[in-house]
């Protein structure tokens, strides 16, 4: 039973990527975004770079509509 598990959190990690390869994305269990996906080395870096400040704006975006539901409430 346990053994099961073992094996497939190993097998958990390339079977994501090879999901997410069709995607030209990658599931990253080291390095500083630990947990996260990633775009492929073949994505030009300017992409990638307008894509993380495009995520970061999102994410304000969202925290400052529900402070202000919250505040509503």
């Amino acid at each position: 039973m346990y053994s099961e598990k073992i094996v497939y959190a190993q097998k958990f990690v390339p079977h994501c990527n090879n999901a997410l390869q069709a995607f030209n994305l990658e599931f990253n269990r080291e390095g500083k975004s630990s947990g996260g996906l990633s775009f492929l080395s073949k994505i030009p870096k300017q992409f990638q770079e307008g894509f993380e400040s495009y995520r970061k704006q999102y994410h304000q975006r969202k925290k400052a509509r529900q402070a202000k539901l919250k505040k509503s409430l």
